[in-house]
């Protein structure tokens, strides 16, 4: 919690951008998913994400961005409408508004890979829009994982592209979906063991993260790779907790822009794994 009141964009006095938006709707999931799960919904921490969330929302700089400045954004702005729902955010920005954008076609753009429209789907359905897109099992049966696992590529494009498929079909844990049990199960397993320990290897560890939260998704049964994984992930911890990228990634500290402070500059750089081990943690746990 200590690096919380950097997700607000606004105290640096600039618009948010799409980065600093980013890292909201993420952290929004974050305390979205932990509040559905009755050991976390009544936790002090996500209650404190929540007020940042909140505060943050109201602002119309933030609220206004999809409709005024880029209607792709809609994702990350549903991403924070559902979690605020409880808040008071449709008093803010009324769902018809919300649909009315999504109806404009625009959001659709960033849809045209599967898992992307699977995204897109899981958001509108959590925020009751009508959306027209194809059933989820149907979608799924597009994405990499719906088809033939047998040699499947484990580079990072493919890594992200099968986390993005399993938070959203698996409901980040919730859902037992028909078209994923069995033999497809076990062999989405398999995927994700061959790409973690690819992740591992190269030392990236926001996909780190991802893979074993999409593990927790699937099973809750132990694995030696998932060992590894949290004890690299905890070796990557700075003081505060933040997990950062390796030192030989960080060359392109050298050519950081005149007046962008050094830490700001790696929060929007290392918020996103830290989120994603935290949920794995936090959803990893048994009383979850």
């Amino acid at each position: 919690m200590a690096t919380l009141a950097r997700f607000d964009p606004f105290p640096r006095d600039t618009p948010p951008d799409e980065r600093s938006q980013t890292a909201l709707a993420e952290l929004a999931t974050l305390a979205h998913q932990l509040g559905r799960r009755a050991a976390f919904a009544r936790d002090a921490r996500v209650a404190r994400c929540l007020d940042l969330l909140e505060r943050v929302y109201r602002e119309p700089l933030l609220h206004e961005f999809p409709f005024r400045h880029e209607p792709r954004a809609l994702v990350g702005h549903l991403a924070l409408w559902v979690a605020l729902r409880g808040r008071g955010s449709e008093a803010i920005v009324p769902r018809a508004r919300l649909q009315g954008l999504l109806d404009a076609g625009g959001a659709l753009a960033d849809a045209r890979e599967p898992y992307r429209a699977l995204e897109l789907r899981y958001f509108a359905e959590a925020a009751g829009l009508r959306h027209g897109l194809p059933a989820e099992a149907d979608l799924f049966a597009r994405t990499l994982l719906g088809g033939d696992l047998s040699d499947v590529p484990t580079d990072a494009r493919t890594a992200y592209a099968v986390t993005h498929t399993l938070f959203y079909a698996t409901d980040y844990g919730l859902a037992r979906p028909g078209y994923l049990t069995g033999h497809r199960r076990a062999d989405v397993l398999q995927v994700l063991r061959l790409l973690l320990q690819a992740a591992l290897g190269a030392e990236h560890w926001d996909l780190t993260g991802e893979l074993v939260l999409c593990h927790r998704c699937l099973t809750r049964d132990e694995h030696p790779l998932l060992a590894q994984a949290w004890g690299a992930l905890d070796a990557a911890q700075d003081p505060h907790g933040m997990i950062c990228h390796p030192p030989r990634f960080l060359e392109a500290l050298a050519g950081l822009p005149r007046g962008e402070p050094r830490d700001a500059y790696l929060f929007l750089r290392c918020h996103h794994m830290t989120l994603v081990a935290v949920m794995a943690g936090f959803l990893g746990l048994p009383e979850a």
